[in-house]
């Protein structure tokens, strides 16, 4: 049986270049999950509590909203290279 807790976090900035024209917007979201399972293969059990979803978003407009950015970097293979006991 496994036990599943998740915590949400998401960050929001919004900058203006003075006199360009230009706008920024950023934001960051990361998720949290902790989870218990028992019995595992060999016996005993296994807890842990990981980074499983960090994202950095940017989108940049410019020119009126002639020139569009929308941007997303997935962090989640620098926080999980061997992967996570969570499969949802």
């Amino acid at each position: 049986m496994g036990i599943i807790a998740i915590l949400a976090v998401l960050l929001n900035c919004h900058a203006h270049a003075q006199g360009t024209g230009f706008r920024f917007h950023w934001a960051a979201q990361a998720v949290v999950a902790g989870t218990h399972v028992s019995p595992i293969p060999g016996g005993g059990s296994a807890t842990e509590v990981k980074v499983v979803e960090p994202m950095l978003m940017l989108q940049a407009q410019g020119f009126g909203r002639h020139l569009v950015f929308d941007g997303t970097l997935d962090l989640e293979g620098l926080t999980m290279p061997r992967g996570c006991l969570l499969h949802i």
